[in-house]
């Protein structure tokens, strides 16, 4: 009885989930003016050398800056290309690539946020719950802007992947999806109640079991 009911979780909110996360997001090409608009060629700025060397340092330290950013923008246009070609999966780890060269990189980091959501809507569609979860946290992370986004498909993941728990017989690990589901959105908390219930009666039957 227990399984047709999850059974039931899953039919029915992966349909709902699917209309919802149809529309991928688009990572944008890099057009700012930031330090490496200034220093495009560095070494340029190397010509007349400073005998001061506080200004040599700050020279140096520019240079450096340029030549980060510069890397930074152009492993965030890669990321841009990627995603063009449908590959959301190697777009990640080209605009991880910019925020790791520059940290404080904003456009990087927003279209990371869109390259995990579109790999999580990439799992929903193939019922890989685990990872649309994992992917819609991550693009909730990078741009909180997008809590608003991914609230409901986020929960609805979870909802999923505790009905595949459940099927594992996973029931500890069922409940704390519930609870993140339940969290994002209250629909799901009788439907934890009820799960919890059901884990402790299976916890008490084992338990009478083996004290026979």
């Amino acid at each position: 009885m227990q399984k047709r009911q999850v059974s039931g979780w899953v039919s029915l909110l992966s349909a709902v989930f699917l209309a919802a996360a149809a529309a991928p997001l688009l990572a944008q090409q890099a057009v700012d003016k930031g330090p490496g608009s200034t220093f495009n060629n560095p070494q340029q700025q190397q010509q007349k050398p400073s005998e001061d060397p506080a200004a040599q340092d700050e020279l140096k330290r520019k240079v450096e800056e340029a030549e980060n950013h510069n890397k930074a923008v152009a492993a965030n246009n890669k990321g841009v290309e990627l995603q063009k070609d449908g590959k959301n999966a190697e777009a990640v780890e080209a605009f991880r690539e910019a925020l790791t060269v520059e940290p404080g990189y904003e456009l990087a980091r927003q279209n990371l946020a869109a390259a995990h959501y579109n790999v999580a809507g990439e799992a929903v569609k193939q019922k890989k719950w685990a990872i649309a979860v994992e992917n819609f946290e991550s693009a909730r992370t990078y741009d909180k802007g997008m809590r608003e986004r991914t609230t409901s498909p986020l929960a609805a993941s979870y909802n999923n992947l505790a009905a595949e728990q459940v099927d594992a017989k996973r029931l500890d690990d069922a409940v704390a999806s519930m609870e993140k589901a339940a969290e994002l959105d209250s629909k799901y908390t009788p439907e934890l109640e009820k799960l919890k219930a059901y884990r402790d009666s299976v916890a008490a039957q084992q338990k009478g079991g083996k004290s026979k």
